[in-house]
C-alpha cells in the first residue's frame, strides 16, 4: 500500500496525541513519520528489551495503520505486540503498565467523528504523556522519515489478548458479590465503540440484567458522533425509562469517557458522577486522603473538599 505525502507542518502532537481527518492530513505517509517519532524517543528512554504495545479503535483504517506502525517499529528493532481486536484506551494503558513495556501507541480519535483518526503515546506509567515527552516527538518529526516499513523484521510482532489480565484487576476493585446481590437492571449502549465485549461481560460477571445497543463495528458509529452526551443517548434514555432500568451506560469510541443515565432518564456527566464518588468514598468508604483533579476536571470538587474538610491536589 502506498503511503503516500506527509506534511510534517499539518501535524500537531499533543499531550493526548495527534487526530486529522482520513486520507486528508491523516495519511499512512504521516503515520509513518510519527511513528518513527515516537520510536526514536522510546529509543532514548527505553531498552529494547521492554516490548511497546499497539492497539487500535473500531474507526475506518485503524487496524491497518496500527499494523503499518507495528511493521516500524519492528523494522527498527523493537518487539511489538498488537492487540487480537480493537481495544479500549484505558485497556490498553492498563496493559503498558502491567507488561513492563516501552509505552503503547493507540490508534483512535476518540469521541470525534468518523472521518477522523489518531495516534497518541502512552508512557509505560499508563498516564498521558507529559508535555516533555511529546515536544520530544515533536521536535523529531523533521528528520523522520516517512517511507513506508520494509517489514525487515515481522517475527518481531506477535498479537495478543489485553482483556483477561484487565479484567482479573478490574474485579479486585469491585465489590462483585455486592452488585450481585442488588439484582440490577442495566442498559449498555457501546455506541459502535471498542466497550463492546468488554463493559457488557463486566455487567454480565456481576450479575446484571442487561440489554445491549450498537454492539457491532460500524466505521461510520451509525452515522453520528460515538460520544455520550445527552442529544445522542435518545435511545439508551428512553429503554431505561421504559423498563424501569436501574441504570444506562454508554462509552465514547475508545472508551475512554462514559455517559450515565438515572432511573429516572437523566444524564450524568462524568464530572457529576466524580462528585458522586467522591461523597462515597468519604461517607461510605472512609477515606481521609487527599482529592485530586485536572485542570480540566470540574471546580465543583474544590468546593466539595473545603465542605468536607480533605486536601485538594
Amino acid at each position: 500500500m502506498s503511503a503516500g505525502s506527509s506534511s510534517t507542518h499539518q501535524i500537531k502532537f499533543g499531550t493526548d496525541g495527534w487526530r486529522g481527518i482520513i486520507a486528508d492530513d491523516f495519511t499512512f505517509a504521516n503515520v509513518c513519520k510519527v511513528t518513527r517519532a515516537i520510536a526514536a524517543y522510546l529509543s532514548t528512554a527505553y531498552s529494547q528489551d521492554r516490548p511497546v504495545l499497539v492497539a487500535y479503535d473500531p474507526r475506518f483504517l485503524a487496524d491497518k495503520f496500527a499494523h503499518t506502525a507495528a511493521e516500524i517499529l519492528a523494522d527498527l528493532g523493537w518487539t511489538v505486540k498488537l492487540v487480537d481486536r480493537d481495544c479500549p484506551t484505558p485497556v490498553i494503558a492498563f496493559n503498558a503498565k502491567h507488561l513492563n513495556s516501552a509505552g503503547a501507541l493507540m490508534f483512535t480519535a476518540s469521541h470525534n467523528p468518523a472521518a477522523y483518526c489518531g495516534i497518541k503515546y502512552i508512557p509505560d506509567y499508563a498516564g498521558p504523556a507529559t508535555l516533555e515527552i511529546t515536544d520530544t516527538i515533536v521536535g523529531n518529526l523533521a528528520s523522520a522519515s516517512d517511507a513506508p516499513p520494509e517489514n525487515k523484521n515481522p517475527g518481531n510482532i506477535s498479537t495478543f489478548d489485553p482483556q483477561p489480565e484487565y479484567f482479573k484487576f478490574i474485579y479486585t476493585l469491585l465489590d462483585v458479590e455486592r452488585i450481585r446481590s442488588a439484582k440490577l437492571k442495566v442498559k449498555f449502549d457501546a455506541m459502535y465503540s471498542t466497550s463492546r465485549g468488554y463493559l457488557d461481560k463486566v455487567l454480565l460477571h456481576c450479575g446484571c440484567e442487561t440489554e445491549n445497543f450498537h454492539m457491532q463495528r460500524d466505521v461510520l458509529f451509525g452515522g453520528g458522533m460515538p460520544e455520550p452526551k445527552a442529544e445522542l443517548l435518545g435511545e439508551l434514555i428512553a429503554a431505561v425509562q421504559k423498563d424501569k432500568a436501574d441504570l444506562g451506560v454508554a462509552t465514547d469510541g475508545d472508551a475512554d469517557r462514559f455517559g450515565i443515565v438515572d432511573e429516572l432518564g437523566n444524564v450524568l456527566t462524568p464530572n457529576t458522577v466524580l462528585l458522586v464518588l467522591a461523597k462515597h468514598l468519604i461517607k461510605n468508604k472512609g477515606k481521609t486522603g487527599a482529592i485530586v483533579r485536572t485542570v480540566a476536571t470540574t471546580h465543583l470538587l474544590d468546593n466539595f473538599a473545603a465542605k468536607h474538610g480533605v486536601p485538594l491536589i
